[in-house]
């Protein structure tokens, strides 16, 4: 099982609770994003986690799922 089907599936587990809370899927994402932002910087640097973000946001709008940036 790779990384992205791992986060795919507690996306959609999150997702199923969160619409049993009356939240809708958006909120969610938004959410699952501040603090997965939060837990990287804290697992690794600021200095990471801001050039992974970097790297993601120039990759929008260009299609697919890509490979991020190596450590």
């Amino acid at each position: 099982m790779s990384k992205y089907s791992i986060a795919k599936d507690l996306i959609a587990k999150a997702t199923v609770e969160g619409k049993q809370e009356s939240l809708d899927a958006t909120d969610i994402l938004e959410a699952l994003l501040v603090q997965g932002i939060a837990d990287l910087k804290e697992a690794t640097s600021s200095d990471y986690a801001r050039g992974f973000l970097q790297y993601e946001i120039e990759s929008l709008g260009s299609g697919g799922i890509y490979e991020v940036q190596k450590r």
